[in-house]
């Protein structure tokens, strides 16, 4: 509402929760168009394109590994010969050992009597493409296992199609964002407040905290792009992070302090648990996706990678779990709860 209305709400005792990074208070139109204008920066125009041509680039490296390791495997196969073999459905090629299955050298058995036949295996194995593309590895391999290894060379001819379709779709992107020019100008006559007193909740350490904050507070006049700013609207993350809060109000003052201060991510160079680059389980080596793959250890606030931080914990005070390195999983020093 306006500001006029907003503050007569605060006279009749209206108290106004914002939860985080909740996007719907800050949602209008004066912040919807300085997002967009943002967005258009030319400095944040080129660094998103420097972002997707290095996701691009990471793409057609891997696409690159898979074919050579494919071209590897046929070499292996190259006594195989292939032999046309008739179904129900149609026609398939099989390939049949060259020495023989069942009957004799050369032959092939039939029925019941018939010897399993080896199959290629096309799946990515190696520890390069095993971080590849893991939903959609295990899609065709639940493909693979539903219909049999005679079509085993179908989902792997399917899983070079997606990467293809990938890495063009990425290579292609070009006017990211659009220009601020085109957007008409749109002109309103006041800024929307949100109404009442406002109590604003925000994570510090890993701890839910909150304070009261001006209704004109410059957190407030502005959508920021983060994780949470749909899922912190929903109304489980509102009841837990008040819960919380409430706990940690009827708890003694000398153990609200017990969660550790977390080590900046920037001040990490690599994964203070593995001693590896962060992005060393991702196949896109962006900045972007090197931001996405550090988190901080709830238990003892270092930064750690994805891969180290698999493992969860009960937060301080709340039924919700939070991540946790390895190290703290496997020689837990202090309880957290």
């Amino acid at each position: 509402m306006d500001d006029a209305l907003a503050t007569a709400a605060e006279k009749y005792g209206v108290i106004s929760v914002v939860n985080r990074d909740d996007m719907v208070p800050r949602a209008s139109v004066h912040n919807a168009r300085r997002l967009i204008e943002r967005l258009a920066d030319p400095t944040s125009v080129m660094r998103t394109r420097q972002y997707l041509s290095e996701d691009a680039a990471a793409l057609r490296d891997i696409k690159r590994i898979a074919q050579l390791k494919r071209r590897r495997d046929h070499a292996h196969t190259g006594d195989v010969d292939t032999t046309m073999v008739s179904n129900s459905s149609g026609r398939v090629w099989w390939p049949i050992k060259s020495q023989g299955v069942g009957g004799g050298p050369g032959g092939v058995s039939t029925g019941s009597q018939q010897s399993e036949v080896e199959y290629p295996d096309l799946s990515p194995q190696s520890s390069t493409t095993r971080a590849w593309s893991e939903a959609v590895t295990s899609f065709f391999s639940g493909v693979t296992a539903a219909v049999g290894r005679p079509w085993r060379w179908a989902a792997a001819r399917a899983e070079a199609q997606v990467l293809d379709d990938a890495v063009e779709g990425l290579s292609s992107i070009h006017d990211v964002p659009p220009d601020i020019s085109q957007v008409e100008p749109f002109h309103h006559t006041s800024e929307l407040r949100v109404p009442g007193k406002v109590i604003h909740i925000y994570r510090r350490d890993g701890c839910n905290q909150c304070s009261y904050v001006p209704r004109d507070w410059s957190g407030l006049q502005g959508v920021q792009l983060q994780p949470g700013m749909l899922h912190d609207h929903f109304g489980r993350s509102y009841y837990m992070a008040v819960k919380q809060l409430a706990s940690l109000a009827s708890t003694d003052p000398k153990h609200r302090s017990r969660t550790p201060s977390w080590k900046p991510q920037s001040a990490s160079a690599s994964c203070s648990c593995c001693g590896s680059d962060f992005l060393w389980n991702s196949v896109l080596k962006s900045e972007a996706h090197r931001l996405l793959s550090r988190h901080n250890c709830y238990s003892c606030g270092n930064a750690v990678c994805d891969g180290c931080s698999k493992n969860r914990i009960s937060m301080l005070m709340s039924p919700e779990t939070a991540r946790c390195c390895d190290r703290c999983w496997l020689h837990p020093s202090t309880p957290t709860t």
